[in-house]
């Protein structure tokens, strides 16, 4: 995937499908009349978050790795 994130308020055209679990899945996305899509601007940060959190799913679960 080249570039998964859009610029806000970009205009796209796609096509849509049903996916086995039944979640709708967007594709062929691109800009109007078959453009390519611009994409919001790579993050030089890393793409970190100045609020204290960077998105991950946390918890860790304890215990010290071995399966008894």
């Amino acid at each position: 995937m080249a570039n998964s994130y859009l610029f806000t308020g970009e205009p796209v055209e796609f096509d849509l499908i049903e996916e086995d679990n039944g979640k709708l899945k967007a594709i062929g996305v691109t800009g109007p009349d078959g453009a390519y899509v611009q994409g919001a601007p790579r993050r030089m940060d890393g793409g970190r978050r100045d609020d204290g959190y960077d998105g991950g799913f946390g918890g860790g679960g304890g215990g010290d790795g071995y399966r008894y």
